[in-house]
């Protein structure tokens, strides 16, 4: 299940900024990447997206 939040709901939460997944709390080690199960991008902490190959 993919739940939509936006980056004001919560300021220590990772949102995607291409879908607008929520992606879970910010991770403790400041150059850590999450990936976007839905649009397959790597997010940092900032909530950026990162290329990655």
């Amino acid at each position: 299940m993919c739940v939509k939040r936006t980056a004001k709901d919560d300021d220590q939460d990772i949102v995607c900024p291409k879908c607008g997944t929520y992606l879970g709390p910010k991770q403790p080690l400041p150059h850590s990447l999450t990936r976007c199960i839905k649009c397959k991008l790597w997010v940092n902490n900032e909530g950026k997206g990162h290329q990655w190959r």
